[in-house]
């Protein structure tokens, strides 16, 4: 979500779901569980078995499955561990604040506006498996990158709320007044 809250511009992005970050957690600790397992059964075979009966090819098995396992439980616990973030970018004092949450810590960091590159429109094309989208990017001193879609939208409105927002917060980021020239964001940009 993007909007104003007074004289403020605010990006948030949310995590998935407590549900489905519950799940993500529970299946990745279950795959790094079989993946472990593996591991050390692999690390007893080749301790205990005669070097004979080893062959090359039950080694490459034995690594691929657990590798792949231990793979899939860490890329699912990101997932689940995914932040909420929040910037809050203040015309006052020139600063952007950018707050993220994650389940067991949260932080925050200021940047000056002289230190922000430009956001931008960005369109991704449509591929086999996504539609085509226009989302909001900016990216942060610190390599961060704020990007903001609104998916739900008609193409053509998406386009019309990343063109616009990125302009307001350019404005911002040069210090001019962000609501000047437009005097409200587009229908279904503001909740």
């Amino acid at each position: 979500m993007i909007r104003f809250e007074g004289d403020h511009i605010v990006i948030r992005t949310a995590p998935p779901p407590a549900p489905l970050r519950l799940l993500y957690a529970a299946v990745g600790v279950t795959f790094l569980a079989v993946g472990l397992l593996a591991l050390f059964n692999m690390a007893n075979q080749l301790w205990w078995t005669p070097r004979d009966d080893l062959t090359v090819g039950s080694i490459a098995l034995g690594v691929t499955i657990t590798c792949g396992f231990l793979g899939i439980g860490a890329l699912l616990l990101v997932g689940a561990l995914t932040p909420a973030r929040e910037l809050s970018l203040d015309p006052g004092d020139e600063t952007a604040r950018l707050t993220v949450r994650r389940p067991f810590l949260t932080f925050t960091r200021r940047f000056g506006f002289a230190t922000i590159a430009p956001p931008h429109a960005v369109f991704t094309p449509e591929d086999s498996e996504n539609a085509a989208t226009w989302s909001f990017t900016m990216r942060l001193p610190d390599g961060t990158a704020i990007d903001h879609c609104e998916a739900p939208l008609p193409l053509l409105e998406q386009k019309q709320h990343a063109e616009f927002w990125s302009e307001r917060v350019a404005r911002m980021l040069m210090g001019a007044d962000a609501r000047t020239k437009f005097p409200s964001p587009p229908a279904a940009a503001d909740p």
